[in-house]
């Protein structure tokens, strides 16, 4: 990174707006819109991330739930009756109060982390209610990473393609489209939004493919903005955990619901290596209620790490951690991409069908996964050289 802390140190621009999913529950979303941000900072004075607000929030989701449970009340027999209402009283109020006090716990770290290191806008931003003025406000738009091109995320919309914006201030970083191939209803409008770009990377090849079969552009892959910053910068908003395992750990970080089996397996590897797990994105663990900056700390005090995350993954290989990266249960369309764009930039591909019985689950060569990140560091900063006209 010397050459990019170097050349840094002359402000190109003024300012420049980030447009993201604004996400207060993943922790990807948040070390991304960070990542991008502190990266951004090395060509201008001002970096804003603009929050986009969502009028169609739907909040009675859980009411349906508990409805619905009441509804088939009367096909029970009186013993069934009382079974159930018992199992409601526990599963659904007891259980579902301590899982909700640690969402709001979770929720109010992730709100910290925000405040503290992201600058977040509200400018009154809606997807169909743009400021008039917003093109002219700041002198570039970026727009990434994340899914953000995504069309089966309620988020979605041509907002995220800076239509409103002139054409010389629309930039891309590593957007992610999270499909393989885009529903034929909405190659149209996608084609014309993409054209209209002038500068574009993606974050994995699925979609670098897609915009060179709307556009005929062949256009840069380049590495999540995460993998921009160190070991090092990380550390520096990493935050202590209260209650810090003791002794050596395995850290499981699943985004998908982990099967029987697999969840077998795990407890067998540990137990082998008298090794504790520590389940991170559990409800009914009690370090689900870590924040972004206590995840940071946990993946750099654990001895394995686990996970079907693409950012579990990209802080494992940060941190020079052994780890396992599973396919998500239930992944849609294929997500599984970017891991697989990452792993065969980073010649990682042999770890793509290992499983926690491989002998060289715990051996990675560091220093040629180091040299190569550096290389796909540098492609990216030469990129947002070219699109900044520095």
């Amino acid at each position: 990174m010397e050459n990019f802390n170097s050349e840094s140190k002359k402000k190109y621009k003024t300012n420049a707006a980030i447009l993201t999913l604004n996400g207060y529950h993943n922790y990807g979303n948040r070390f991304q819109n960070y990542a991008l941000q502190q990266t951004l900072l090395k060509y201008f004075d001002t970096v804003d991330t603009l929050s986009i607000r969502n009028k169609n929030e739907n909040l009675l989701a859980t009411q349906s739930k508990s409805s619905n449970l009441f509804k088939k009340i009367n096909k029970l027999t009186f013993s069934r009756l009382v079974e159930k209402l018992v199992n409601f009283f526990w599963n659904e109020l007891l259980l579902r109060r301590t899982i909700e006090k640690r969402r709001l716990i979770r929720q109010k770290a992730f709100f910290s982390f925000s405040n503290t290191y992201i600058k977040e806008v509200d400018i009154g931003l809606y997807p169909d209610s743009i400021p008039s003025e917003l093109g002219e406000k700041y002198d570039y738009f970026i727009v990434g990473s994340d899914q953000v091109w995504n069309p089966t995320f309620p988020e979605f919309s041509e907002l995220f393609f800076l239509t409103f914006a002139p054409k010389n201030k629309r930039v891309t970083y590593a957007p992610s489209f999270g499909l393989v191939d885009l529903p034929i209803e909405l190659k149209e409008n996608f084609t014309r939004w993409l054209k209209e770009i002038k500068h574009i990377s993606v974050r994995e090849k699925a979609g670098a493919d897609i915009i060179n079969n709307l556009t005929g552009r062949d256009v840069p892959i380049v590495l999540d903005p995460t993998m921009l910053l160190t070991k090092e910068e990380w550390l520096k908003v990493s935050i202590p955990i209260n209650d810090n395992p003791k002794g050596p750990y395995i850290l499981t970080y699943f985004l998908g619901k982990l099967d029987y089996k697999t969840n077998n397996e795990i407890v067998r590897f540990a137990r082998k290596h008298h090794m504790k797990i520590v389940r991170i994105n559990e409800p009914t663990s009690k370090y689900y209620t870590s924040g972004p900056g206590e995840l940071l700390t946990l993946i750099n005090q654990a001895s394995l790490i686990l996970t079907d995350s693409f950012h579990g993954t990209v802080f494992s290989l940060l941190f020079q951690k052994p780890f396992l990266t599973y396919k998500r249960s239930g992944n849609r369309d294929n997500m599984f991409s970017r891991i697989e764009s990452l792993f065969s930039l980073l010649h990682l591909q042999k770890r793509l069908d290992m499983s926690l019985s491989d002998p060289n689950l715990l051996n990675i060569d560091y220093s040629e996964v180091n040299r190569l990140l550096q290389s796909e560091r540098d492609k990216a900063i030469d990129y947002l050289v070219t699109c900044f006209e520095v």
